[in-house]
Parts: structure tokens; C-alpha cells; sequence
């Protein structure tokens, strides 16, 4: 596991944890790029809002949730949450079918210009937002945390060392 602190006032690194035992393992798990995944769903749900939808939205919520070129996304454990997850419920159980379904109702070019208007670089938002729970794109924590601090800031963004 990784970890980067951000001072959301000024954007700067205030601390990293990069893994447990340097002289076991020189990985650096706060610097080194891992796949995006839940992340992206603070962006997905800040596009949702923006677009109309509303926290008592409904989404499909089951699994596995099939998408439309035959490949399927699970919840974790396979767990059910019924065909109608409000947008609230999936953001407080983290509802990995909710919010794939949300992504292609609402469409992932959404989700990518909420997230790059947060600071996540582009490319990993455009691929991370259309696979939230089979995220391909990496990113490291610093990418990954100075974007979600923006809301700590009433959406003013920073970059991290500036």
C-alpha cells in the first residue's frame, strides 16, 4: 500500500509511505503507477451531477453487469445490490456496477473532463473512466490524490510542489 498526503491549501507533498520494509522490497507503492480504480469514481460522480443526474438516480446495481461488447464487471465478492442503487447508495457502498452502468448512460468523455478538470492527467482519465472497476491506466498516488483534494479546496486546484 501507498500513501500521499497532500496540504490541500497549497498542494504541496506533506508526507509519503511508499510500503513497509525498504530493505525487503525497494517497490515504492506511493510512486510507482497502479491502476486508477474507485478513485475515478469521485470524478464519475462529480460529471453525474453536472449532467442532470441527481443523488436519487438509479443505476443497475447487480453482478455481474454485462456491457454492451459482451465483457462483464463484478462488485466485490460478486455481491448483488438489486437493478435499482441509488447514486447515493452506490457511493457509499461503493457499488462497482453502478457506477460502470452510470459511466455508459452518462458516457466516459464525461467522466475523463470532470477528472482532467480536477488535475488527473488526461489520458489516464480517459481510459480509467470507461473501466472504473477493471481500471487499466495507471497512476501514482500523487497523481491520484492532488485531484481528489480539489474538492478539499472548494475546487480550486493545485499542483502538487507549487
Amino acid at each position: 500500500m501507498g500513501l500521499v498526503s497532500i496540504d490541500p491549501r497549497s498542494g504541496a507533498v506533506v508526507a509519503v509511505y511508499g510500503g513497509k520494509n525498504w530493505e525487503r522490497s525497494q517497490y515504492n507503492n506511493a510512486t510507482a503507477p497502479i491502476p486508477v480504480g474507485s478513485s475515478m469514481k469521485a470524478f464519475t460522480v462529480a460529471a453525474a451531477l453536472q449532467n442532470d443526474f441527481t443523488l436519487t438516480s438509479t443505476f443497475n446495481g447487480n453482478s455481474p453487469f454485462y456491457l454492451a461488447d459482451g465483457s462483464d464487471v463484478e462488485n466485490q465478492g460478486g455481491q448483488s445490490y438489486g437493478s435499482a442503487v441509488s447514486l447515493e447508495q452506490a457511493t457509499e457502498q461503493s457499488i462497482n456496477t453502478a457506477f460502470v452502468d452510470l459511466t455508459e448512460q452518462m458516457g466516459p468523455a464525461e467522466v475523463a473532463e470532470a477528472a482532467k478538470a480536477a488535475g488527473l492527467n488526461t489520458a489516464s482519465a480517459a481510459t480509467a473512466s470507461a473501466m472504473i472497476a477493471r481500471p487499466a491506466a495507471p497512476a501514482t498516488a500523487t497523481c491520484r490524490s492532488s485531484p481528489l483534494s480539489t474538492w478539499a479546496r472548494h475546487l480550486s486546484r493545485r499542483t502538487p510542489g507549487n
